[in-house]
């Protein structure tokens, strides 16, 4: 399918950054599903939501991992 988005990526060993640009004209919206956690590994985390600066962080810990995300420069309905 042909939208028009526009998705770069780049990753080290241990980050990776997405950067998605959407086409003028359009209504861009991001789904993040945080409930599908298929093997159940989730031990708790915090969301904060920014609508002044339009930024949204998560961090959280899956199994033995911390995983930090931070979604920037949108702007939140």
């Amino acid at each position: 399918m042909n939208n028009d988005i526009k998705m770069e990526a780049t990753a080290t060993r241990r980050a990776g950054l997405e950067r998605f640009t959407f086409p003028d004209d359009s209504k861009p919206y991001f789904v993040l599903d945080l409930a599908n956690d298929l093997p159940a590994s989730f031990a708790g985390g915090s969301l904060n939501i920014d609508a002044a600066k339009g930024r949204i962080t998560i961090g959280g810990r899956w199994g033995s991992r911390f995983v930090y995300l931070i979604v920037r420069d949108i702007s939140l309905i």
